[in-house]
């Protein structure tokens, strides 16, 4: 059986009294979980003077700082 840690937050509509409706339209559904962190993975080319030059990038972020 798997249960959820007490620590896990979920989504509840009211939390978005306060914002413009077109921000309350965007909403997850009632009781969703909300993450505490997000990894961002990248790739593509940036141009470096006059060359492009390939890269990847991962950001982590938290909720309270990122790296």
């Amino acid at each position: 059986m798997i249960t959820e840690p007490e620590s896990v937050q979920r989504f509840e509509p009211i939390s978005l009294a306060a914002v413009d409706q077109p921000v309350r339209r965007l909403h997850p559904r009632e009781g969703a979980f909300l993450a505490t962190g997000i990894r961002l993975t990248m790739a593509g080319r940036i141009k470096v003077g006059r060359l492009w030059l390939a890269f990847t990038a991962e950001q982590v972020f938290d909720g309270h700082e990122f790296s």
